[in-house]
């Protein structure tokens, strides 16, 4: 944990950590599942999606996080959240074209990026990021994201792993 991460608590593979990730739609990506070790190494050539997997992975928990809010019971409910693209600085992009497949406005579910994610814990997080009139950005939890959690577990289910550029 870094000091940052002072108030949270410490995370063991059995309650946090990314197990399995799915991607469609995102950027050179029509569909793709990986699995993860608990200490996994993405090599490859230049320009064969080693930081579009990263960026993905940053997208889920960006997700994860953006779509939870504390309800009055202390828990924290997953919902749908709508953006402005200008606000969204997670991945570097003008325009939500850059960010799916082919580059076609993704204005619907059917044709939006899809994001599904499998924790150690057990718990699986998906959600679909669409265009709304192409300046909004629209983040849906999907069917098998949780409606509401507690706050120690969101905890533990929106930190992102730590990950080092290569070397």
């Amino acid at each position: 944990l870094s000091p940052r991460d002072s108030d949270k608590h410490h995370i063991d593979r059995s309650v946090g950590g990314l197990a399995e990730l799915q991607i469609k739609n995102f950027k050179g990506i029509r569909d793709l599942s990986i699995a993860f070790d608990p200490i996994t190494l993405l090599v490859g050539a230049n320009n064969s999606g080693k930081s579009t997997v990263l960026q993905a992975i940053r997208l889920f928990f960006y997700c994860v996080d953006k779509c939870g809010a504390t309800a009055a019971n202390n828990r924290i409910n997953l919902k749908k959240q709508v953006m402005p693209f200008s606000s969204f600085a997670l991945i570097p992009a003008h325009d939500i074209r850059e960010l799916v497949l082919n580059g076609i406005t993704p204005s619907d579910r059917k044709r939006g990026i899809y994001l599904r994610g499998k924790l150690y814990s057990g718990q699986t997080f998906d959600f679909t990021i669409y265009s709304a009139y192409s300046t909004l950005l629209v983040v849906l939890p999907g069917e098998t994201t949780p409606k509401s959690m507690s706050k120690k577990d969101f905890d533990f289910a929106s930190r992102q792993p730590l990950y080092v550029p290569g070397f």
